[in-house]
């Protein structure tokens, strides 16, 4: 499934996001710790991707996809 993507002022200071990802799920991360940095968030999924302490990251969708391969 196709879902936009938006990075917030945080996830955009870090990098450029792709407005288009996909995503395979239906589970969603709905309550992140207060600790955690909301870095973009979807249109179906409202957390897409965070920052939680020194060194983990939280990604709800699949960067490593592109059309092609869900096409074939």
């Amino acid at each position: 499934m196709v879902s936009l993507l938006a990075g917030t002022l945080q996830g955009k200071a870090l990098m450029n996001w792709s407005e288009m990802v996909y995503h395979l799920h239906n589970e969603g991360i709905h309550d992140l710790p207060k600790e955690a940095i909301l870095l973009a968030r979807g249109q179906t999924c409202f957390t897409r991707a965070f920052h939680y302490s020194n060194n983990a990251e939280g990604l709800q969708f699949h960067p490593e996809l592109t059309r092609t391969m869900i096409q074939d």
